[in-house]
């Protein structure tokens, strides 16, 4: 497969179709529920993105691993041993870690369904210079009517314990200054950010009911971190409400592996992102401090499972 590669998978009931940029980082950058074209599309992506345009963390589905966010300083430790990680955002910090803008090895295909794996010392140059212990993704994409799954299973194939966090990037098409255009999330706590990364002081939002927020977009940015909320239910739903196409889009998650949300708004207003993350951003500056981060410890062939679900319907 080259860099100009994609997959498509098709649901045969609705017309439904999805395209993955395996060459790209795995990304999923265009999802058309019923086949219909551009005023179909749930995805925002730079044009032209599967042959390599834009940046790999701006378009479509980005997955970020074995770190969401930024890492200080692109340095830090883990049991002794330093570990310096290239500059990924301007500001001299690392930023959503290695899988999200290298090739992935596709292992089955189906009309419905694509699996590709990533393994870090197979497919990653260097990688015991960047992270301290071996890993391996498996990613499915699925459709359906009106949905589109992505379930990502994180094992750990090395001697020591494996330290790491997951997060989805998903860039939701739609006119953020449009007066209909809303965010409803289930959040009810906001983390202090210096420089973009947490402090660990947080913050109960004003605004929050026992469901979590409603917010419009029109004449907000956003790039900020939260907590989701507690509860028994086993996964937590997040809408963006797009006015100007009549619809909602729903995004769904397994609670215990997502316990926070992060919200962006691009400069060009034509999407908004809702990504489930795993761990808080600089989970281990803030772990050297006393603060708890979310941040998995996976033991030596141990692995965890989770499921991101979008759904589209009719306002």
């Amino acid at each position: 497969m080259n860099g100009t590669d994609s997959i498509v998978i098709r649901d045969e009931a609705t017309g439904g179709r999805a395209s993955i940029a395996v060459a790209r980082g795995m990304n999923c950058y265009s999802w058309l529920p019923r086949g219909e074209g551009e005023s179909d599309e749930v995805l925002w992506a730079e044009p032209g993105f599967a042959g390599g345009a834009g940046r790999p963390s701006g378009s479509g589905i980005p997955i970020l691993f074995p770190f969401p966010g930024r890492i200080g300083g692109g340095r830090f430790t883990w049991q002794g041993r330093t570990f310096e990680l290239p500059e990924g955002d301007g500001r001299g910090n690392a930023l959503h870690g290695f899988v999200l803008d290298r090739p992935w090895r596709v292992s089955s295909r189906e009309e419905a369904c694509v699996t590709s794996t990533f393994r870090a010392s197979r497919d990653l140059e260097e990688w015991d210079s960047l992270w301290p212990a071996d890993f391996e993704l498996t990613c499915r994409y699925e459709i359906g009517p009106n949905t589109l799954s992505c379930t990502i299973t994180v094992a750990n194939p090395s001697s020591s314990v494996l330290p790491c966090g997951l997060g989805l990037h998903p860039y939701f098409r739609l006119e953020a200054d449009h007066p209909d255009a809303r965010l409803e999330l289930p959040v009810t706590k906001e983390y202090e950010l210096e420089g973009l990364i947490p402090t660990g002081v947080q913050r109960r939002l004003s605004d929050a009911s026992d469901r979590g927020v409603q917010w419009p977009l029109a004449a907000r940015s956003w790039d900020n971190v939260y907590g989701n909320l507690g509860g028994a239910d086993d996964r937590n739903s997040a809408v963006a409400v797009d006015g100007a196409r009549g619809r909602r889009v729903t995004i769904s998650w397994d609670r215990r592996c997502f316990p926070y949300t992060v919200v962006y708004t691009p400069g060009h207003r034509k999407a908004v992102c809702i990504e489930p993350y795993s761990t808080l951003p600089d989970a281990f500056a803030l772990e050297a401090k006393g603060i708890p981060s979310g941040r998995w410890s996976i033991e030596p062939g141990a692995s965890i499972e989770a499921t991101v679900t979008l759904s589209v319907a009719a306002m």
